[in-house]
């Protein structure tokens, strides 16, 4: 029994990318459609992962130029860089920016990262963030430097709110997000 259920959810990543039943664009999926003999299976559980390509290895963060490229936002990128990581030398970052300036990615380097952000230290990134039109950010470092990253993300197209604007309430003012962000 367990051997038949692992050869049905194996059959089940078969049609993951049925698109009457995979919801990656965010369109409505349309759950009266079969596909498949495993879409008629009882009691199933159906679970989809989606992630972002992960690459890992010595020399990987040398891709970066490269994806910006591919993605076509190396027009004006910012750098979100932990401060620990700005301050080594010799440091894999040194080879990213030499690999950035080498393929003529115009970019700029903000360090003014804070472990678990502050209003203040976001309320910086996000000056930071409006005073260009960068095409995408770039966070190097950890979960701090994601959070900046996102932060930045968000108030360079909503250029006008305050920081609290998209908190939930009642300490902000829970405004949804409507626009597109940039890559990051």
């Amino acid at each position: 029994k367990k051997s038949a259920q692992v050869l049905n959810v194996l059959e089940l990543f078969t049609f993951s990318n049925c698109k009457h039943h995979s919801n990656a664009t965010g369109m409505n999926v349309n759950m009266n459609h079969f596909c498949s003999k495993s879409d008629r299976i009882q009691n199933e559980t159906i679970f989809e992962y989606a992630s972002s390509n992960i690459r890992v290895g010595p020399h990987a963060s040398l891709e970066l130029g490269s994806e910006l490229i591919n993605n076509n936002v190396e027009k004006n990128v910012l750098l979100l860089v932990d401060p620990n990581i700005s301050q080594m030398k010799h440091s894999q970052l040194t080879a990213v920016l030499n690999d950035l300036t080498r393929k003529q990615i115009k970019f700029e380097v903000f360090d003014g990262i804070e472990v678990e952000p502050t209003n203040l230290s976001f309320e910086s990134a996000i000056a930071k963030s409006r005073s260009a039109d960068y095409s995408c950010f770039v966070a190097i470092g950890g979960g701090s430097t994601m959070d900046t990253a996102k932060v930045c993300n968000l108030f360079s197209t909503y250029r006008e709110n305050d920081l609290l604007d998209f908190v939930n309430a009642p300490v902000g003012k829970s405004l949804p997000v409507l626009q597109k962000l940039k890559n990051l």
